[in-house]
């Protein structure tokens, strides 16, 4: 594949992760890519969020901040609502409404997403992947990659080494 000029380059890669991981993932790639992000404690975190969504939703959106907070940690369903101040069903109805999906499906694929990342960007091992991405087995994990990503791991990083 070939394009002309730098900004061509990066509309021709996020169109691949587009077709190949979705819209969502495309986004944020696309954020951490041609967005500076503070390093600043103070200064709050820009949400592509919104966009990846189509919805501006303030729940929605504060839902999947926390997640996004707490991959390493993840929170449970109903730690979740609890600080959001929203009954388990808001949240179910919110997230089926917006995204097609449950909470939880949202929040794995989101922590699968992370460790996709952690794969391509370090050298951490798999099993510290998987515990970076709120995985408590690296046998879990590997099998929910494999679901996700159509290849284990292993097979992954050694097809990029």
């Amino acid at each position: 594949m070939t394009c002309g000029g730098g900004s061509a380059a990066t509309d021709m890669m996020l169109t691949l992760i587009e077709q190949r991981h979705g819209k969502q993932l495309a986004i944020i790639v696309a954020d951490m890519c041609l967005h500076v992000r503070s390093t600043s404690g103070a200064a709050p975190q820009k949400s592509n969020y919104a966009v990846a969504i189509g919805s501006r939703n303030q729940r929605l959106l504060s839902a999947l901040q926390l997640m996004q907070e707490s991959i390493e940690d993840p929170l449970s369903i109903g730690e979740l609502c609890r600080r959001l101040d929203i009954s388990r069903r808001q949240l179910e109805r919110l997230f089926s409404r917006y995204l097609d999906q449950s909470p939880m499906h949202v929040y794995s694929d989101m922590r699968l997403s992370h460790a996709f990342a952690l794969m391509n960007e370090t050298s951490m091992s798999v099993t510290e992947i998987a515990l970076a991405s709120g995985f408590n087995s690296a046998t879990h994990f590997s099998r929910q990659f494999k679901r996700k990503f159509g290849a284990s791991p292993h097979f992954f990083r050694k097809g990029w080494t």
